[in-house]
């Protein structure tokens, strides 16, 4: 129901009582057009028996308790208590919080517009190509845009029930002990592989792994970074690509037995003399990469470090 079908009739009972012929059992009526209370009070006194009733504004969680007292006073305790306006997971999470007696939450400008981040910026970036028939890994060495080479996978590992880490590898690995592999092929050639699940099963399957992440991790605020991490394999082919001698480290986690050690001495930065900013002292080279990496022999990459015209 919306607020204009209350308002264009002569008054809000009978806007009740003829939407409620129309609809049944079913119906919900929305009550906070004039006098959210007493709009509860007349449905009670007219013996009407709506499935639920809405509330779109005012103070949602002191008007949700009165509105329940009224309704379980007079015999509606089967009647839920759904409302709306404006809402967002913050919002929500205040409601529950409180304890609101609420059975239901309409969300309609938050699901469909992020206010927070109202686009969504994807990339898509080649981690291997074919050359004269030989697969090579390729990788974007932009600084603050690294991006890692080869086909890949990533396996969940859980411990009694709960999600730990991920790992994220080469497809062609086996996986850390426990961990569930995540990626599968869907699509080839254009065509899809394999059936779409009926959208029940992925709703379950969704609930399913969201319960499965501890609730630091699910909290709204301040919450806590789900650990993802590079197996060895993957890490080393990352510094034969990049022929930089730098290891891929976990996002979160410190634990050097995670990632291999870089290979060979890092140079130290130095000031550019006609720059504000700390630039690297690796000189502009192109390197050879070894045939015993998986990569074609006689492949170069080249790799320049930033510099002024002074440098």
């Amino acid at each position: 129901m919306a607020h204009s079908w209350v308002m264009a009739h002569d008054d809000e009972l009978t806007a009740f009582t003829r939407y409620c012929a129309v609809h049944g059992p079913r119906s919900v009526l929305v009550i906070d057009t004039y006098d959210t209370l007493a709009a509860a009070r007349r449905i009670v006194s007219a013996g009407l028996r709506p499935a639920a009733v809405r509330v779109d504004s005012g103070d949602l969680a002191g008007l949700s308790g009165a509105v329940r007292g009224i309704f379980d006073g007079g015999g509606l305790r089967q009647t839920k208590i759904f409302v709306s306006g404006d809402l967002d997971e913050h919002r929500i999470d205040t409601l529950i919080a409180a304890g609101a007696p609420i059975d239901g939450f309409g969300v309609g400008t938050a699901v469909t517009t992020s206010a927070d981040a109202p686009s969504l910026s994807g990339v898509y970036k080649l981690v291997e190509v074919v050359r004269n028939g030989t697969t090579v890994p390729v990788a974007k060495l932009t600084p603050g845009k690294r991006t890692l080479p080869g086909a890949k996978q990533v396996w969940r590992v859980s411990e009694a029930g709960k999600a730990r880490r991920d790992v994220m590898g080469m497809s062609d690995e086996s996986g850390p002990p426990q961990g569930t592999p995540l990626l599968r092929r869907v699509m080839r050639d254009g065509r899809l592989t394999d059936p779409s699940s009926p959208l029940d099963a992925i709703r379950d399957r969704c609930r399913y792994e969201v319960a499965a992440l501890y609730a630091g991790v699910r909290r709204l605020s301040d919450a806590e970074r789900f650990p993802v991490d590079c197996s060895a394999a993957l890490d080393r082919l990352s510094r034969r690509v990049s022929g930089l001698g730098e290891p891929v480290r976990s996002r979160e986690s410190s634990d050097p037995s995670r990632v291999a050690t870089p290979l060979g001495p890092q140079r130290p930065a130095r000031r550019c003399s006609m720059a504000s900013s700390t630039v690297s002292a690796l000189p502009r080279r192109t390197r050879s990469t070894p045939s015993e990496s998986g990569v074609a022999p006689g492949l170069s990459s080249t790799v320049n470090a930033p510099r002024c015209r002074a440098c």
